[in-house]
């Protein structure tokens, strides 16, 4: 008897943890706070089990609060897929054109192809994290120490119209650069360009950088309007009383920049510098090319620059399309 007294005492002690240890598994349960994501993939999973009012007393969920849930999961889903959206577009933009841009551009590219309104501050965080940053060096600046030299003729007056016309073919500059090729040879390019737009209206390549070059150049422009200014620097062929004079004969109004002032050329300057970025970033061994072939290259440079740089002074727009 004794020992029946014992077992059934040790029965009720072990029903007794149990039921303790289940009343605070049951505590433990309703106190833990399952995820919002976790909650609505769950009442998704078995909605077409069991009812939704069901599920919703299970998990201890009201009707207003998963309706809630499911507009905030479907407005996130949303604004994600339209970043993702966003984002490759941007690289797109970027691989277009060859990373060349930055974020400026690339927002105001953006903004007109996709009649969006992103600010910059968007796109460049977008790039910045894609690794889509522009991958052209700065150019460093260089001061210009001032020196008494003699002082040509400058029609280009040196103030904040200086490179400003709003008719074309009303202030022309023009110079010649150089680019080493294959055997310490050098390639020569002459250029023209109108400031209304920053057009190359005129450009020629060759081997010597003599008066045939320059001529070939200017041979180039078939109509010159009245009172059209043609700029350029001091230098030795520029200089050429011949030269100038058959300039004049054909309607030119010549203005000279300042001895040792590039500044009065800069638009040409600019454009000179920004050619060979460009060149040297794509074609980094461009001095062991023949001149045939850096010809060619430098050739497409230049009609992919008339046709496809957009300027921010242009209202990023390309020399081309540019229309005030």
């Amino acid at each position: 008897m004794n020992n029946l007294l014992n077992y059934v005492n040790i029965e009720l002690k072990i029903k007794g943890l149990k039921i303790v240890e289940n009343q605070i598994r049951k505590k433990i349960i309703e106190s833990f706070k399952f995820p919002k994501v976790f909650l609505l993939k769950m009442i998704q999973q078995y909605q077409g089990i069991t009812s939704l009012r069901k599920i919703l007393r299970i998990l201890n969920v009201s009707k207003s609060t998963y309706y809630y849930w499911l507009k905030v999961s479907q407005d996130q889903k949303r604004k994600l897929a339209n970043r993702n959206l966003i984002v490759k577009r941007i690289k797109r933009l970027c691989q277009v054109n060859k990373f060349y841009y930055g974020f400026r551009k690339i927002t105001m590219l953006y903004n007109r192809q996709y009649q969006a309104n992103l600010n910059i501050t968007t796109v460049y965080r977008i790039m910045k994290q894609n690794h889509c940053l522009c991958k052209l060096k700065p150019k460093r600046y260089r001061h210009q120490y001032q020196s008494n030299f003699t002082i040509s003729e400058n029609l280009i007056h040196q103030d904040q119209n200086t490179f400003y016309t709003n008719q074309p073919m009303q202030k022309l500059f023009t110079d010649i650069t150089q680019f080493k090729i294959i055997d310490n040879q050098f390639l020569y390019l002459s250029t023209i360009i109108d400031a209304y737009n920053r057009k190359i209206i005129a450009f020629k390549i060759s081997q010597n950088p003599n008066k045939i070059l320059i001529y070939d150049t200017f041979n180039q422009i078939m109509q010159i309007k009245s009172n059209c200014i043609i700029h350029f620097d001091q230098g030795t062929i520029y200089r050429s009383y011949n030269f100038q004079n058959w300039l004049i004969k054909r309607g030119f109004k010549i203005s000279m920049s300042r001895k040792a002032k590039p500044n009065d050329n800069a638009l040409m300057e600019s454009f000179f510098g920004l050619i060979k970025t460009l060149i040297y970033h794509e074609i980094p061994y461009l001095e062991n090319l023949t001149y045939e072939k850096a010809k060619q290259l430098i050739y497409n440079f230049l009609i992919f620059y008339n046709n496809n740089w957009i300027l921010t002074k242009l209202n990023y727009q390309t020399p081309n399309n540019y229309q005030e």
